[in-house]
């Protein structure tokens, strides 16, 4: 799910704006430290001096899903043989029951 979601265009834009806006973030919030209150809009002053940290998490996320990349194909192909290996079980145990029923039917046949 995270690799997913770390690989949609979604995520892609929200890392690219994160960049954009880190180097003016604090400059930003200092700016609605002094004059947001005129604008109405001085409880946004907290969230964006977040956007570095925010940034930096993101990116980090980024870095790690690639790191669980191999991981996450290794879960879909296990996935896969996993059917293979139950499909192949039971071809087994039938060819196991044709084998123990001719197996009957030859002794069968001997004794008679």
């Amino acid at each position: 799910m995270v690799y997913r979601l770390t690989r949609s265009p979604d995520y892609e834009k929200a890392i690219k704006a994160l960049d954009a806006l880190s180097p003016y973030a604090n400059r930003l919030a200092d700016l609605v430290r002094d004059y947001g209150q005129f604008l109405g809009i001085q409880q946004i002053e907290g969230d964006l001096r977040a956007i570095p940290a925010a940034a930096s998490q993101v990116k980090e996320l980024s870095k790690l899903s690639n790191m669980v990349e191999p991981a996450y194909y290794a879960m879909t192909y296990a996935e896969t043989a996993s059917r293979y290996v139950v499909y192949g079980s039971i071809v087994a145990l039938a060819i196991l029951l044709i084998g123990v029923v001719l197996a009957i039917r030859a002794r069968g046949k001997r004794a008679s």
